[in-house]
């Protein structure tokens, strides 16, 4: 999920009554529907689809157990993504 449109590379906007109810007990409208790619440590990139643009959103959120079926490693090192095989 990410409040900045942005940061998505596309973005598919409709007309939504679905929202997020966060932590700080608030709903969050769901304006959209987008991708994006993250750098990896060594260079290359990740595709991530179906991120929720959630308006008034303050911080970008990323469910990390979605990607771990497809690898065996996931580590954030000195601000950069790192998702591979050991």
């Amino acid at each position: 999920m990410t409040g900045e449109n942005g940061q998505l590379q596309t973005l598919s906007k409709g007309s939504s009554s679905h929202s997020m109810e966060l932590g700080d007990e608030k709903s969050y409208a769901v304006k959209g529907l987008g991708s994006t790619s993250l750098k990896l440590k060594d260079g290359g990139k990740i595709h991530l689809n179906n991120i929720l643009y959630v308006l008034g959103l303050k911080k970008n959120l990323l469910y990390i157990y979605c990607l771990e079926d497809k690898r065996d490693k996931i580590a954030f090192e000195d601000g950069i993504f790192a998702w591979g095989r050991d």
